[in-house]
């Protein structure tokens, strides 16, 4: 790693900062995508198939089983399952 590194979650910020070239970034292609057509900015892949990311869903603590809540993550949950690991 380099000797110093910041984690920050505005990505219009950090995008403006690597432009103007105080560092670089690692995000998700359909985060970054609107961003390219600026110009200043390129993709290039982490790896062979670049990484690899299990992807979490964020519900509010004791929400009831069976909620809309609750329904929609197991409804996204099989849907991944049937396409495969998202990326």
């Amino acid at each position: 790693m380099p000797p110093r590194w910041l984690r920050a979650g505005d990505v219009a910020m950090l995008l403006a900062m690597v432009r103007r070239g105080l560092g670089v970034s690692i995000l998700s292609r359909w985060e970054v995508a609107s961003h390219l057509a600026a110009g200043g900015l390129v993709m290039k892949p982490l790896g062979r198939n670049g990484l690899s990311t299990e992807w979490q869903a964020v519900i509010r603590a004791g929400e009831p089983r069976e909620s809309p809540a609750d329904q929609a993550v197991s409804l996204l949950a099989e849907w991944w399952r049937k396409r495969g690991t998202p990326r």
